[in-house]
């Protein structure tokens, strides 16, 4: 199986980067610099996927157009998966985005299950996976959702408060968490409020994500 980045950017990653906007004065020839650099950085985030992606199936590039020309639904997805990559760049979320585009290379019957996931992936940030990351960490068994007492939640993550409230709003939104109801607290009232519990969905992500990174030897 090849590692070479460059194997892995054909011209099928080199035009859907080039479909991706460019606003305002960025499209200016006096920012001619500036629109190159964000071209070649949207290029490298798609070319990390496909490349990602095509090691967690065992497809060579060869392989990959060959797949593509037996199987047409997989092209939109590849191109929504890429186009997503190129727009984002944060480095949790692109492993995300190759795992489950692995998972459909590997297993056609996934396609439309991972078009359904690509528009909640694609509103996270590598600060939304770090408290998804936290919120399963207290789970010691395969079907046990582990649950969070917000204030335990915000004193486990190392990011400030008001960022860890935003993620976990947006993992709601995703519906890779749930809230569970409130927490009264002890007697004295500490550790009162809101329970929150990763959803099945969000564990699937995790698991999706702990799987890339061990394809790619990060661990």
């Amino acid at each position: 199986m090849a590692k070479d980045r460059d194997e892995f950017t054909p011209e099928l990653v080199a035009g859907l980067v080039g479909m991706v906007p460019l606003v305002g004065s960025l499209a200016q020839p006096l920012a001619r610099h500036v629109t190159t650099k964000m071209m070649e950085e949207r290029e490298r985030n798609a070319s990390v996927v496909l490349q990602l992606a095509c090691q967690r199936s065992g497809y060579s590039r060869e392989d990959l157009n060959e797949l593509l020309e037996r199987e047409p639904a997989l092209v939109t997805l590849v191109n929504r998966v890429l186009y997503q990559a190129a727009m984002n760049g944060q480095t949790t979320v692109l492993q995300v985005l190759a795992g489950f585009l692995g998972d459909a290379l590997s297993d056609t019957s996934k396609i439309d299950d991972v078009h359904a996931l690509l528009a909640p992936i694609a509103t996270l940030s590598d600060h939304h996976i770090r408290v998804l990351v936290e919120l399963n960490a207290s789970s010691e068994e395969p079907d046990d959702l582990a649950t969070w007492n917000f204030s335990a939640l915000l004193a486990a993550v190392p990011i400030r408060s008001e960022i860890v409230l935003a993620a976990i709003q947006g993992l709601y939104a995703g519906g890779f968490a749930q809230s569970r109801g409130l927490d009264g607290g002890d007697a004295s009232g500490l550790l009162g409020g809101e329970l929150i519990s990763i959803t099945p969905l969000g564990q699937t992500l995790l698991e999706v994500l702990s799987a890339i990174r061990s394809d790619e030897g990060t661990g």
